[in-house]
């Protein structure tokens, strides 16, 4: 062989040698490195995945104890209620120590933090927040610690069980249930079931002397204090305020007993609120269906009559109130936000500030007398079918004469919108009169009811004039609406 086939036959074979080693090279590269992933997947699964803390059958659990910073509780289970070890004639709220056991029912990790349980003091679990102990009719117990709160994206608690080595994040439901001290696990009584619908009656005491009251039904309510005649209701205004009287909330049961009454102020009570109202019944209701069918469902109605009385005694030193329930023992606390809604009433502002309301079409004379002179409307509505094509613009027309001559209907509607723009503007306190009577008008009415009313202006001071409407003489009319009222009769 010459020397040149020589040479290129030596570097044919060591170029074959360096790919056989690159190869081989990146086999065990790709290898090591698939290893380490398989390694590090295989770590971080171990990790996250999920371990159970506590699993116990719930209905062997006799005794419960834990101590967090507010309090040291010890409930024990007497038949199947609940009691307080330290006083078993405190009513204890069931569905908290239910929710109490759910936790030892089960609860499983979110993540294992440690192995062992040498570096308690890093997640707070040398002094822990909240230590939990059950026993079991067998005698045995089962515990657990919690520490910290979690911080950044995990969340939870760190823990720590009796029977268990490691340190555990686990969900916040290991230490919500456990959150209360004794007053804030006695029994809540449940209020009874209010409609404001269903309201006929409520009354504010402050001491002896009655506030505010309201009485009536359907919509349609009367003021009767602090007024000393009865003053309509505004039917929104009024809906919006009874739905108040419906609902009592109450943060905590102070003393069951209700012992020392003096001590809360409820011996002789700050206010007193009486709510009146019908209660409620249901009943099996069957409607027909777009179908020719039928569905049924429930419906409710007025049952008896029921009154539900609240005293309010002092404030405790976070401002909220002493509140007891007529018939009740226990002494509770409501906040001071919903206690002021129900006692610091604003009358003049569900008072129904227009004392004309009825549509002209239901008027059937108006007499109005002013300091010199007699004007008299009167007012025939037109049936629909006795509406021409003329008075096609408008939606009612009316046969009206002022003083014996006709009106058109728009100076007829007009005259009277300017009458019906008298509202109440303010309150007249009480023992005040208007002077010198500035304008009397007598509404007859033809509709049904067949009634009349009479309504009074007397001159009260620069701005306002005070104004008598039937009985009512509790306040006051803008003084400028009254003058273009008594300008227009007079252009008439």
């Amino acid at each position: 062989m010459s020397k040149k086939k020589k040479k290129k036959s030596r570097t044919l074979i060591i170029l074959i040698l360096l790919a056989i080693m690159c190869g081989g090279a990146y086999l065990c590269v790709h290898g090591y490195v698939s290893s380490k992933n398989e390694t590090n997947e295989d770590s971080e699964e171990e990790e996250t995945s999920s371990e159970v803390l506590l699993s116990e059958t719930t209905d062997q659990v006799t005794k419960i104890s834990y101590k967090n910073d507010k309090d040291t509780v010890v409930l024990v289970k007497e038949k199947e209620t609940w009691k307080l070890e330290s006083d078993k004639n405190c009513p204890i709220d069931q569905s908290k120590v239910s929710d109490m056991l759910s936790i030892f029912s089960s609860t499983e990790a979110t993540k294992k933090i440690a192995d062992n349980q040498e570096n308690k003091v890093e997640y707070g679990l040398d002094y822990p927040s909240l230590s939990v102990t059950i026993t079991l009719k067998d005698k045995s117990t089962v515990s657990y610690q919690v520490g910290i709160a979690a911080i950044g994206d995990s969340e939870g608690y760190y823990v720590s069980v009796d029977d268990k080595d490691g340190i555990y994040l686990a969900p916040v439901t290991v230490y919500s249930p456990f959150q209360y001290n004794v007053k804030q696990l006695v029994a809540i009584e449940e209020v009874p079931e209010i409609t404001s619908d269903y309201i006929y009656g409520v009354t504010v005491k402050k001491g002896n002397e009655t506030t505010f009251a309201i009485k009536g039904n359907d919509s349609e309510y009367v003021i009767t204090s602090p007024y000393k005649q009865e003053v309509a209701a505004d039917a929104e205004k009024l809906s919006t305020l009874l739905d108040s009287y419906t609902a009592y909330s109450f943060t905590e049961n102070v003393d069951y007993a209700g012992k020392e009454l003096s001590k809360y102020g409820l011996e002789h009570p700050a206010y007193t609120v009486e709510v009146k109202y019908y209660e409620v019944v249901e009943e099996e209701a069957t409607e027909e269906t777009e179908d020719s069918g039928t569905s049924t469902g429930t419906t409710t109605k007025k049952g008896d009559k029921k009154t539900f009385t609240l005293f309010v005694g002092n404030k405790e030193k976070d401002g909220n109130y002493y509140v007891q329930i007529k018939g009740s023992s226990s002494v509770y606390l409501m906040e001071e936000s919903s206690v002021t809604t129900l006692i610091n009433v604003d009358a003049f502002g569900v008072v129904e500030k227009a004392p004309v309301s009825i549509d002209l079409a239901s008027v059937k004379k108006i007499i109005f007398k002013t300091e010199d002179k007699t004007y008299t409307m009167t007012v025939d509505a037109k049936a629909a079918d006795e509406i021409s094509d003329s008075d096609e613009t408008e939606e009612t027309a009316y046969n009206a004469t002022f003083n014996g001559k006709e009106m058109d209907d728009a100076s007829a509607a007009s005259l009277y919108s300017k009458l019906t723009a008298l509202e109440y503007k303010q309150e007249i306190e009480n023992g005040k009169e208007g002077q010198n009577e500035v304008l009397s008008i007598e509404i007859e009415y033809g509709d049904k009811s067949q009634y009349s009313k009479t309504i009074v202006l007397k001159s009260f001071d620069s701005n306002y004039d005070q104004i008598i409407s039937g009985k009512v003489s509790a306040f006051t009319v803008d003084k400028r609406v009254a003058e273009e009222l008594i300008s227009a009769l007079k252009k008439m």
